[in-house]
């Protein structure tokens, strides 16, 4: 065959005759994923297995090194499952590489069906070499890093057991670029603004006092620099060099993955909640849970045998509750009469909820994770088959011991520089010093200003680790919640105590954004569609903000001035947010998206009212996607405070709430529906607070 040449800025020439793809049959170069798709094609590139190189070009072609059932019906391939998540780094021939895996033992990559110079960028190559160079000379990354400079202890950070630097990096690089550009290519970019999770991983966080949780995020967000100090896992650093990861296993067996593109950063965020010490199984048991199903469920191929847990729910089959016994083995290639198996359904009832396991795996762990391929259904069935964490296992053991505290460092670079001060008093100093600096908590919406508008910094300032403000206060009047916080611990510490705050977390965006995202940070950046301002205007909040010339707290509803801009000075920062007790009896709150979860609100309304011998003695209505800013519905509180509580006077308030703001049409509402949408929302608070 005749060889065409394909050239990109990531790939030198392939041969046309190295790689058909069956969609069109023609080659498909390496290059970073387009962030207007998902990226799946990519997999071809970064783990292609070499059965799958060796088909003609009529063949489908899979990966991530995973044969899956043909259409015939033949068993998946899980021999190659096995080589994509544990790999050994030592042969270049390989596409991918990898640092130390968790258990002290080499990882790897999967077998690349041509030269991984083809592959991957000419400065991996010989970075690889390099590093392979220098641990055959005896040296360690730490000793490494050490012979770099100076302040090589503050930059220094853990990757998959071993030590890194990120001495020299610019404080725009984030983690996924960082781990790529240092061979850790688990982590894929498929939206680079956090939407799609396919760029996840793992890190270590505060438990109380003395403990470690494993937290996952989106590497694509958060700067290299920022995690210095810190302890990071990939997918695959999770395996052993002789066994793979629990999480790794179900998901292999399970068919949970097919392309391969989300795979890693489904791994990651399901070894963190599979890591969460308080999971803890469904208390239904055995006996399923609540009333039997009547639904009926769609039908779809038997798996193979589960190597963990069973799962014990009935299953809908004609209308009639089945117990799932044993699960048949896998179908045969040409058996026409294989049997089947229908889906697993879960039925929510008054004592079970269909997205907690019996396990007790949360699926909203993965809320964050976007899959194209599997429906999710076999993802699902992986994380609720996992069993109880191993107490030998070395990262399990991880957790019995504080979380590292990063020290205070400062990097420069041509890019910009990057400092993480020692405490309040000095990030103030450096903020005075320089207007334009950025200040970094959890890097969610600044990560995005760095990746997709390509803004850039003088000066970075990292605020999230700061102890003045990651506190936490109940006092008689009010409780306070320090700005650094991020929305996960909020939630946690509060455990329900405010019913507004709590319907809200679920909704608000994903749990890989709520593990970065700060309370103070979704205030700072003023966006008129932030899910929290809304529920804290509602709450009659205050914030608290610190400037060299001290303290000063200033009621919500008078910080936004405008689009993204505030009264907060240019020298000031915001500390913490006070929340007045006792709360209104009655809360709700509402959002409009596109979908429920993991999504931006077109409409957001937190409703607080305190009612009192039929009248309503209070009311607060905050409404974000309005106008400009978040704003408290004024008129319409006005038209209820004081009036009975009857249907006359909700209704008499909707139609002034349909005035309220100065909505705009967009790709997500038009305006009309907006509108619509505020006044639907007063109506559906008194039907869900009467009843």
């Amino acid at each position: 065959m005749a060889e065409v040449e394909t050239t990109s800025a990531y790939s030198p020439a392939i041969p046309r005759d190295s790689v058909h793809f069956a969609m069109d049959n023609s080659i498909l170069p390496y290059k970073p994923t387009s962030r207007s798709c998902c990226g799946c094609c990519l997999t071809f590139a970064d783990a292609l297995s070499e059965e799958t190189a060796s088909q003609p070009s009529s063949a489908s072609v899979v990966a991530p090194g995973i044969s899956s059932a043909t259409k015939n019906g033949s068993e998946p391939n899980l021999h190659n499952v096995e080589s994509f998540f544990a790999r050994d780094p030592r042969d270049v021939s390989y596409v991918s590489t990898a640092t130390t895996s968790s258990h002290g033992k080499p990882g790897g990559a999967v077998p690349a069906p041509y030269p991984s110079t083809m592959l991957e960028p000419e400065r991996l190559r010989i970075g690889l070499n390099q590093l392979l160079e220098r641990e055959e000379e005896g040296l360690t990354m730490t000793e490494t890093a050490n012979q770099a400079g100076t302040g090589a202890a503050a930059t220094a950070l853990s990757v998959n057991g071993s030590h890194m630097s990120v001495d020299g990096v610019a404080p725009h690089t984030t983690t996924l670029q960082w781990l790529r550009s240092n061979g850790i290519t688990g982590p894929k970019e498929g939206c680079a603004e956090g939407e799609c999770g396919a760029c996840a991983v793992m890190v270590s966080r505060p438990d109380g006092e003395r403990g470690t949780r494993w937290t996952s995020i989106n590497s694509c967000l958060v700067p290299a620099a920022a995690l210095a100090g810190q302890e990071i896992y990939t997918a695959e650093g999770l395996a052993s060099s002789d066994a793979l990861h629990p999480v790794q296993q179900e998901m292999a067996t399970r068919g949970g993955s097919q392309c391969g593109y989300c795979t890693p950063g489904f791994i990651s965020s399901m070894a963190a909640e599979y890591y969460r010490e308080d999971r803890s199984g469904c208390s239904c048991g055995t006996g399923g849970c609540g009333s039997s199903p009547t639904t009926s469920d769609i039908v779809s191929p038997a798996h193979a045998e589960p190597s963990g847990n069973a799962l014990p729910w009935p299953l809908v089959v004609d209308d009639a509750a089945e117990r799932l016994e044993t699960w048949l083995p896998p179908r045969t290639e040409g058996d026409s009469a294989a049997k089947i198996q229908p889906a697993t359904r879960y039925e929510e009832t008054s004592t079970h909820e269909p997205e907690i396991g019996p396990n007790g795996f949360d699926l909203h762990a993965l809320s964050g994770n976007l899959c194209r391929c599997t429906g999710y259904r076999p993802i699902r069935d992986a994380a609720f088959a996992l069993a109880d964490v191993d107490p030998a296992d070395p990262i399990a053991q991880r957790r019995e011991r504080p979380a590292p505290v990063s020290s205070p460092l400062r990097i420069e670079s041509p890019g910009g520089t990057f400092v993480r001060p020692a405490n309040l008093e000095e990030a103030l100093g450096l903020l005075t010093g320089t207007p334009q600096a950025v200040l970094l908590a959890g890097s969610t919406d600044w990560g995005v200003e760095l990746t997709i508008k390509h803004r850039r910094a003088p000066l970075t300032i990292a605020i999230d680790q700061l102890a003045e403000l990651r506190q936490f206060h109940v006092t008689d009047d009010h409780l306070e919640i320090g700005a650094a916080l991020t929305l996960s611990e909020v939630e946690r510490l509060l455990d329900g105590s405010v019913p507004l705050l709590a319907h809200l977390f679920p909704l608000f965006a994903s749990r890989l954004i709520r593990n970065a995202a700060t309370i103070g940070g979704n205030l700072g950046t003023g966006s008129p569609i932030g899910d929290i301002a809304p529920a804290l205007l509602a709450l009659d909040a205050e914030l608290v903000l610190s400037s060299p010339r001290g303290d000063r707290t200033i009621s919500l509803d008078d910080y936004f001035t405008g689009y993204r801009t505030s009264v907060r000075a240019e020298d000031e920062l915001i500390r913490a947010v006070r929340i007045p007790t006792p709360l209104a009896p009655l809360s709700r709150f509402y959002k409009v998206a596109k979908r429920k979860y993991d999504d931006i609100s077109s409409v957001a309304v937190a409703i607080a009212a305190t009612v009192t011998d039929g009248g309503i003695e209070h009311i607060r209505i905050g409404v974000g996607g309005a106008a400009a800013t978040t704003l408290r519905a004024k008129n319409t509180e006005a038209a209820l405070l004081n009036k009975p509580w009857t249907a006359g006077t909700f209704e008499a308030a909707a139609s002034i709430m349909l005035a309220e703001g100065t909505p705009m049409s967009d790709h997500r509402a038009s305006a009309a529906y907006r509108s619509a949408t505020l006044a639907q929302s007063i109506r559906r608070f008194y039907a869900e607070a009467t009843s």
